[in-house]
């Protein structure tokens, strides 16, 4: 019984979305992901609305578009992302994102086969002679 229920435990962890909390920015925080900041003069850009519950949201929009995925704004379970048709302002920071976060759904993909690989190595060990 207590396989099943560490099976159980480890689904639901990896299955439920996970808790994101909007989280205010740490104090001198400047946003550096807005339309105004990132069009230049030949280029288009457009705000998306996303969150961790809509994170496909904007992708599948832009799908079979000239625009590509610039940046996101502040956010722990929203922000806004930019998209723009053309080479985007360049804001130099300290740091940079290379691309919209990974779904939720590859995350859960990825613990539910760890959680499977390590029961089947659990039973294994099991009927193997002692």
């Amino acid at each position: 019984m207590k396989p099943l229920f560490l099976a159980f435990a480890a689904l639901s962890l990896t299955v439920a979305a996970p808790a994101l909390a909007d989280v205010a920015p740490p104090p001198g925080y400047t946003e550096t992901c807005s339309v105004a900041l990132r069009e230049q003069t030949g280029t288009t850009c457009k705000e998306c609305k996303s969150g961790s519950a809509m994170e496909s949201t904007c992708p599948v929009k832009f799908t079979m578009t000239k625009f590509t995925y610039v940046c996101q704004t502040w956010g722990g379970s929203t922000w806004t992302e930019v998209w723009c048709d053309g080479p985007p302002a360049e804001i130099v920071t300290g740091c940079a994102i290379a691309g919209p976060a990974a779904p939720w759904s590859v995350v859960a993909t990825v613990g539910l086969l760890g959680a499977a690989a390590a029961i089947a190595r659990r039973r294994r060990g099991r009927r193997s002679p002692r």
